[in-house]
């Protein structure tokens, strides 16, 4: 059964650039490593750029609990709102 999964964050003004060149690396990554992940994408609000989303979509739940190790994206650090 599929893993549906989302994360919404909020960037400051001085990380968006940055956070949406990490988070277009990071879905090719997943699309190329992560066996068993069946999506990856990654938007920036239109209306309010230091708002992102990624959304997440995992074949089981083995898929999700092994996922590959990933090199750092500096996102650590530049949220300043996580839902």
């Amino acid at each position: 059964m599929p893993i549906y999964q989302s994360a919404r964050y909020r960037v400051g003004p001085e990380a968006a650039a940055a956070v949406a060149g990490a988070a277009a690396v990071l879905v090719s990554y997943v699309s190329e490593y992560e066996r068993g992940a069946m999506m990856y994408a990654a938007w920036q609000q239109m209306d309010d750029a230091w708002k992102f989303v990624h959304l997440f979509t995992f074949a089981d739940e083995a898929a999700h609990g092994i996922q590959a190790p990933r090199p750092p994206y500096g996102f650590s650090g530049l949220c300043t709102d996580r839902s």
